[in-house]
Parts: C-alpha cells; structure tokens; sequence
C-alpha cells in the first residue's frame, strides 16, 4: 500500500506545458529547464520551424544533448502564429497543465508601431485564448516587461500593458479556474549579449550590449538586470507552485514587477 501511495504521489507531480513564443530569448531557456525537469513529462513548443533546443553540456552522452531531455521536447509547427487553435495540438488531450507565454518584439525589430501591436498584442491575446480556453492550462505564465501600464506614456508599455489586460481579463472570465503569473523583468540579460525588450523597444544593439556589460561588471541586483535562464526558472517554479495548491475557486493573477522577481530569483540561486 505504502509503495502505491508513493507511485501515486510521483504521478500527480508531473506535468506537461506549451511554450508560446519559443526561440525567444527566454521562452528558449523555458524549454531547455523544462526538458531538465524531471517532473515535466512534455513540452509542447511552437515554432514555425523544427528548432534543436538543447545545447552540449558536460556529462552529455551525446553530441545534441541528453536524449531523454530532447524526447520530451514535441514541436508544434505553426507557420502563422495567428492561426494557433487547438487543431494544431492533435496528439494532446487537454488540459495540458501549465502554459508559457513568452513572445515579444520591439518596434524597431517589428519594423512599424502597427506590426509590434500585432505580435505584442494580438498574438500574445490569441495565444492566451487557445491556451486557456481550449488546452484549459491550470497554470499560465505571460512574460511582459518592465513598466507595462495602458497608461503609460510609451508606446511600447502601453501595449504591453494593454497585453496584460487582456490575458487577465480571458483567465478571469473563462470557466477554467486558471492561475496567471505576469513576470515584469528588468533588463534582460542574455548568452548573446542582446537585450531584445531593453528600454522600452527603442534601443539598438550597441546599447543593449553596453547596458548588459555594465550591470555584470557593476554586480548590480537582479531588479536592475536579470539573465533569461533565471527568469525561465522563476517562470517554471511559479506555474509548477500553482498546480501543487488545491484548485481555487477562483482564477487568480499575481504580478511580479522586478522587485518580488528578484526575490524569488535569488532563492533560487542560493538553494
């Protein structure tokens, strides 16, 4: 009975997940910490193309990676983005259990205010309406930015914000007792020394090199600059907390500006 109990246990503890927005500078490093995760069972990554996630680390049998991680990895070819439904996940029976949303461009990069609104807002919007009210995610991550408020003065926060409206307003309204975590991250630090948020979208690359190597030269707290992997970590432990509560009666939503962000990091750092 005692070794049931266990088995018992040890199955409720996986879980499966979707990442939105995946060879992102972060929804990248959720991948790669869910594919290490020993109780993520799959993750579904959408992309509009086949992507290799995992990198050569020490220890590694082989030259892609360790085979088990990159089994768990099930990418969801999708061309357009703006036609994500639930089609598109034909092998999943929902609900799948946790859902990442981590797309995000600049207006530069975007090439116009019209065409960042599309990725930024409609896609993040559409995204978080298939997750939820199609896969019926019990936990959902948006990755936003600093700043973000409808009111803001700038453009780009004011979408973001928009953005973050939107999604609690899907969580809220759905049946699915759904639990939403907004991440706020300052600026981004990444491997390749691109910061692709930074400053309100209207940086260039030169700044977004120089901004990250003064925070790591300085040590500057991770309110001010964070790396992507932990970011993705925090993400993950949010969403995984969620589902080890008892259901809610009510969808619940929590905002983690880079304050609080950086408390939970640092916990994770040290432990």
């Amino acid at each position: 009975v005692g070794y049931r109990r266990y088995i018992s246990t040890q199955l409720l503890l996986m879980f499966s997940s979707v990442v939105i927005g995946s060879t992102g500078a972060i929804g990248r490093q959720v991948i790669r910490n869910l594919a290490a995760n020993p109780e993520c069972s799959t993750v579904y990554a959408v992309t509009r193309r086949t992507v290799d996630f995992l990198v050569q680390r020490p220890g590694d049998p082989s030259p892609g990676g360790n085979p088990s991680e990159q089994a768990k990895i099930k990418c969801v070819l999708i061309p357009n983005l703006a036609d994500l439904s639930l089609s598109h996940f034909l092998e999943v029976t929902p609900p799948v259990d946790v859902g990442f949303v981590c797309l995000g461009t600049t207006i530069k990069a975007a090439g116009s205010k019209e065409e960042f609104r599309k990725v930024d807002f409609d896609l993040v919007k559409s995204s978080s309406e298939v997750l939820v009210n199609q896969l019926r995610v019990r936990a959902l991550c948006l990755i936003s930015a600093v700043g973000a408020s409808k009111s803001s003065m700038f453009y780009y926060s004011q979408v973001k914000g928009e953005a973050e409206d939107a999604v609690t307003d899907i969580v809220r309204k759905s049946e699915q007792k759904t639990s939403l975590t907004i991440i706020r991250p300052p600026l981004i630090l990444t491997p390749e020394g691109r910061d692709p948020a930074a400053l309100g979208g209207h940086n260039s690359r030169a700044s977004e090199s120089l901004s990250q190597k003064i925070t790591m030269a300085l040590g500057l707290p991770y309110s001010v600059g964070i790396p992507s992997d932990l970011i993705a970590r925090v993400a993950i432990k949010q969403n995984q907390d969620a589902l080890s509560k008892t259901p809610a009666a009510e969808a619940s939503v929590q905002i983690l500006d880079p304050s609080p962000l950086a408390t939970i990091a640092k916990t994770l750092v040290s432990s």
